[in-house]
């Protein structure tokens, strides 16, 4: 099959449910011609003497009124009859479309959404969030008395969160006619614009188009209804061009993984002397991004496939869906090839992508997520032979001399004062001359350019101004700035209206960064000086708990109960992609202005700022973290905060972040506990952040803090001051000494705090507050009184919030 018949399938297959949409939009048939009308014995199927599945004249008249300006060589007729005929196929091609339809939704149904209910009640039923559907075993189940549901709207990351409907009545009674009316109109408004010349940008361009409208709408109604369409639609055309690439074989399907290694020494191994930090910074993480991203568009243009086959790409792993033909192995080993080589020539090694693939079949598609878990593992095998291809050429060892080319010194030049790892020239940096090799200097440029760019342009050759694999990028703040003739731009915020001819790809990537007064960004010196008290940074971190387990068996239900389709783990992953690359940036704009965004997207993120506004930032994404969810405690995330000097060494300060999230991930049980501590064996409930040496389950962390913002306010007023809270810091920290070893020498604090309350706090003690904070600090005599364990984090957090502001009364 040649490659317009190939993208008329594709095509066709991404549009066979767009009738549902159009259908929903109107109360009746009125709006059908009467040419549409009258398939209905062509296109639908009958059942009980009456025709079902109507949507499909709605298909039919969308193709015939708004399907134009295709692509020169797709015909109009075919992508129409194609999109038509899923469930009447008359024909090899349209019998794809229907293998993959029900591929994609996971079970082989044939019901109809129209009769399975009351008249007209596909047009009331909203998407459900599939976030709500995970369960895991010892976590009890959502909050009864409601239905989360989702508005029907265009796709934004504040619009993106499900919202609870109290009464269930009308969480199925309410029609959405006029709501679906109102979304239909502004899709086709955007549809018609769409005048991409190239196929495969023009199928591209029309998915970023489907999800800003459909990633809201249910796919079907007459089951639950957590798919999107948009996700059933992608998935489908993804299968369908599979199935017409590898015919009929039984494992037709190639789930191919990508990632990579060696990136956090990649990210965070610069100086923080040699100037232009944070640019440098912002710019590896984004270097690693597009690297992602220029690897599945080779995959997929090598094999002349569009993003459609991309299912998953996320926190810089990629899931392809490919054919399991000859021609796709040897474009991922030539890939892989030239990968190994360029990761040896251009990084030394450092960064190291991995690739690998298994075959599937249908059955696979089914239940997806053991898919996935093979394929992991796959990976997993694969990362263990790193540069495989590159050093062991011809089946033997590459000789040791031809693997890394020797370090080279620009005469005048010296060694990078910014990553130490090439030679560089002498360049300008702060008002003095210092030898920057050109990696780094191009990453100061990326960096700049970053904060006001809105679009990647990507190039095949070197056209672009910044180099990647396989090709060249720009980065520009208008598409009126756009040099020559990218195959793919890349919008960083999502849909964006563009001319019509633009090869538009949509995307959410966090790049949040703070600004000054005079429009330029904040150094993290002027970071660190708006922090209330101690003039310092935290470093957060924070990720997903257990998402290689919900992926695994969230959706597992037992015997015929299975959730695991492959449309459905999609939206799960391009859910979870939302929160992190799309909302978090919305969030730190709107309520953390001063918070600096290193990376965010997948499942985690890291980020630094202010100290102080760093412990707000990570209780309220907790908490939106758990709306977006459903609060479901199936979800989770644990966090680790680091407070260091705004000079400390970026490697130094995430590997020391590293460690308090892990710390997070590790701690048994569901108390304050410190760290770093031998613990007793427990199972393990992560939901934590570790911070000031102490581990607190997140339902803790608002009373925790809030009591410390209370200790704050005493030193502020004077009723308490800094010696009094430096001794408690010292009486709590011979409790844990006492708690971890058993040394009675240690329980002598309980003396020490005794004397000192009748001796500095009880004089002078008439005010209400002063009363309370006396009260307080006397049940601390108690060992088993659980503040103790709060007692380190209580207060550090005053200290840190009054230093350089010594309280009265001392």
């Amino acid at each position: 099959m040649d490659s317009m018949q190939r993208y008329e399938v594709i095509l066709g297959a991404l549009l066979h449910d767009i009738g549902k949409f159009f259908q929903r939009s109107t109360s009746s048939d009125s709006e059908l011609s009467s040419i549409s009308k009258g398939m209905e014995n062509m296109l639908c199927p009958s059942f009980q003497g009456k025709y079902t599945h109507r949507h499909v004249l709605f298909t039919s008249e969308f193709c015939d009124r708004y399907l134009k300006n295709l692509p020169k060589g797709l015909s109009k007729d075919s992508v129409t009859n194609l999109a038509c005929y899923h469930h009447r196929p008359s024909n090899a091609k349209q019998e794809i479309i229907q293998k993959a339809d029900r591929l994609s939704s996971g079970m082989e149904r044939e019901e109809d959404e129209e009769y399975s209910g009351s008249p007209s009640s596909f047009r009331r039923v909203r998407l459900r969030p599939v976030m709500n559907e995970v369960h895991i075993e010892g976590r009890n189940l959502s909050e009864k008395g409601g239905t989360w549901a989702f508005h029907l709207d265009d796709l934004h990351p504040e619009k993106a969160f499900p919202f609870l409907i109290h009464d269930e009545s009308k969480a199925s009674g309410e029609d959405l006619t006029a709501e679906y009316r109102r979304l239909w109109d502004r899709f086709l408004a955007v549809w018609s614009e769409n005048k991409v010349a190239a196929p495969w940008g023009f199928i591209n361009r029309s998915l970023g188009i489907l999800e800003h409208f459909t990633w809201c709408i249910p796919s079907a109604t007459n089951v639950f209804p957590d798919i999107s369409l948009f996700d059933h639609l992608k998935t489908t055309a993804a299968i369908s061009a599979c199935l017409v690439e590898a015919g009929n074989i039984p494992e037709p399907f190639l789930l191919v993984v990508t990632d990579f290694g060696g990136i956090q020494n990649f990210i965070y191994s610069i100086r923080s002397g040699a100037g232009g930090l944070a640019r440098r910074l912002r710019a590896r993480s984004l270097f690693v991004s597009l690297l992602g991203d220029s690897i599945v568009y080779k995959i997929l243009r090598e094999i002349d496939l569009p993003l459609s086959n991309c299912l998953i790409s996320s926190g810089g792993k990629s899931y392809l869906l490919l054919p399991n033909t000859e021609k796709t192995h040897k474009a991922l080993q030539q890939i892989r090839s030239e990968l190994d080589r360029w990761a040896i020539e251009e990084t030394r090694g450092e960064i190291r992508t991995n690739i690998a693939s298994i075959p599937i079949s249908a059955a696979g598609l089914k239940d997806f997520s053991s898919s996935l878990e093979e394929a992991n593992r796959a990976l997993r095998n694969e990362k263990e032979k790193p540069l495989a291809s590159y050093l062991q050429a011809g089946n033997k060892w590459a000789d040791f001399g031809e693997v890394l080319k020797p370090l080279t010194i620009p005469e005048g030049g010296g060694l990078c004062d910014s990553c130490q790892k090439n030679g560089g020239v002498m360049r300008e940096v702060r008002g003095k001359s210092v030898p920057i090799c050109d990696q780094c200097y191009e990453h100061q440029e990326v960096g700049r350019i970053l904060p006001k760019a809105e679009f990647v342009a990507f190039y095949e050759g070197t056209q672009g101004q910044f180099a990647i694999p396989f090709g060249s990028y720009d980065l520009v703040e208008s598409l009126g700035k756009i040099n020559g003739n990218p195959f793919l731009i890349l919008s960083l915020d999502g849909y964006k209206d563009v001319p019509s001819t633009i090869p538009l790809v949509s995307a959410f990537r966090a790049r949040y960064i703070p600004r000054n007064s005079f429009g330029d960004v904040k150094t993290f010196e002027e970071l660190a000086e708006e922090a209330q008290g101690r003039k310092c940074l935290a470093y957060m971190k924070a990720d997903v708990d257990n998402l290689g387990f919900i992926f695994a068996f969230g959706l597992k239900r037992g015997e015929g109960g299975d959730r695991t389709s492959i449309s459905r783990l999609t939206t799960l992953s391009r859910s979870l992609d939302l929160f992190f690359s799309g909302y978090f940036d919305t969030l730190l704009a709107k309520e953390f202005p001063g918070i600096y965004t290193i990376y965010s997207g997948g499942d985690d993120l890291l980020c630094l700022g202010a100290w102080d506004k760093t412990f707000s930032l990570a209780l309220k994404l907790r908490e939106q973290f758990s709306l977006y969810s459903c609060r479901n405690p199936a979800w989770s995330i644990s966090s680790g905060i680091c407070l260091v000097g705004d000079r400390t060494p970026v490697l130094s300060a995430v590997s020391a972040t590293d460690k308090l999230l892990d710390a997070s991930k590790e701690i048994p049980g569901e108390e304050v506990l410190p760290w770093p501590w031998k613990y007793p064996p427990g199972k393990v409930q992560k939901n934590r952040i570790t911070v000031f040496g102490t581990s607190i389950p997140w339902f803790m962390y608002p009373e925790i803090l809030e009591k410390s913002q209370w200790l704050f306010g005493l030193l502020q007023k004077g009723i308490l001051n800094t010696s009094k809270i430096r001794r408690l810091l010292k009486y709590a920290e011979m409790h844990r000494e006492f708690e971890r070893t058993g040394d009675t020498r240690n329980f002598r604090y309980v003396y020490l705090l005794s004397y000192d309350l009748r001796r500095n706090w009880a004089a002078g003690i008439d005010e209400e507050e002063s009363r309370k904070a006396l009260e307080w600090a006397h049940q601390l005599l108690v060992p088993e009184n659980p503040e103790m364990a709060r007692l380190r984090f209580i207060c550090e957090y005053a200290l840190n919030s009054i230093r350089g502001k010594e309280g009265k009364n001392g």
